[in-house]
């Protein structure tokens, strides 16, 4: 007898569930998942995310070194992989690299920073339509003393135009022309520094 009543409740569960309609938009929800180092008391990782019906709206994901300082924070809007805000962070707690991008059009911006907290690099980031990232405007590198080690322009990813050169002194060693085409944007992508 108690099977039957518990398969007629299923049966009407069943049945009230399919004549509810159409389903409705999924509510708002936030996922974290967190990893620690072993012993168990120190967070490694964790990786936040929030749905807004039933899409991904945003990712928050950080990183961690051994002795509690944030290594690394990077937060990922919408479905694109590059948008928002990037950051690292030497053991020291000194930022390593910032990425910021605009978020809407695909643009950002890199700095660099030497551990000292010295500025190291600095360039303008695009996203091209497959979510390659490349060096695409002004770029620069700087000597640990703050004086410039190179000076130049990217364009699709490769240097364009007039490159300046410099030693630790600031003694200008070398002019490079160099033209990007725009073959370039189809057959390479930025790789990183």
């Amino acid at each position: 007898m108690c099977r039957l009543v518990q398969i007629t409740i299923t049966a009407l569960l069943i049945a009230l569930l399919a004549s509810c309609g159409p389903a409705k938009p999924a509510p708002e929800s936030t996922k974290i998942v967190e990893e620690f180092y072993p012993g168990g008391r120190v967070l490694k990782s964790r990786t936040t995310t929030h749905n807004a019906e039933g899409k991904l709206s945003e990712l928050i994901e950080e990183h961690w070194y051994e002795s509690g300082q944030q290594s690394f924070r990077a937060v990922y809007l919408g479905s694109q992989r590059e948008d928002g805000d990037h950051q690292r962070w030497y053991p020291n707690g000194q930022t390593q690299a910032l990425q910021q991008w605009d978020k809407e059009g695909g643009k950002g911006v890199f700095r660099g920073w030497y551990e000292s907290g010295a500025l190291r690099s600095f360039a303008v980031v695009t996203m091209n339509i497959s979510g390659s990232t490349w060096h695409h405007g002004e770029a620069a590198q700087w000597w640990e003393n703050g004086l410039p080690k190179e000076i130049g322009q990217y364009k699709y990813g490769r240097k364009d135009g007039s490159w300046r050169y410099f030693d630790e002194k600031g003694v200008m060693t070398m002019v490079e022309e160099n033209e990007a085409t725009e073959a370039a944007r189809h057959t390479r992508k930025w790789e990183g520094e």
